[in-house]
């Protein structure tokens, strides 16, 4: 399996940001502002889901999602 949009799951959990890849493994993720600024990486993840602490901030945010093995995808979520 191809690590996709269909099998990525991005949602807001209270102040964290849940990422979820199924039964794919992330290698490291990165979250960036709308303008392109690095707001957080977290690396040697492998696991199949992320909580990241986001804060209170009201804004769109690209999460970028890698796998050693599967690929990469870029997903959008509002803050």
């Amino acid at each position: 399996p191809l690590l996709n949009n269909n099998n990525v799951l991005v949602y807001k959990q209270n102040q964290e940001l849940v990422i979820n890849t199924g039964k794919i493994p992330m290698s490291n993720v990165k979250v960036y502002d709308i303008r392109g600024r690095l707001l957080i990486a977290k690396d040697r993840i492998d696991a199949t889901q992320v909580k990241l602490f986001t804060g209170t901030t009201q804004e769109v945010l690209l999460v970028k999602i890698t796998s050693d093995s599967y690929g990469t995808v870029t997903k959008k979520v509002v803050n």
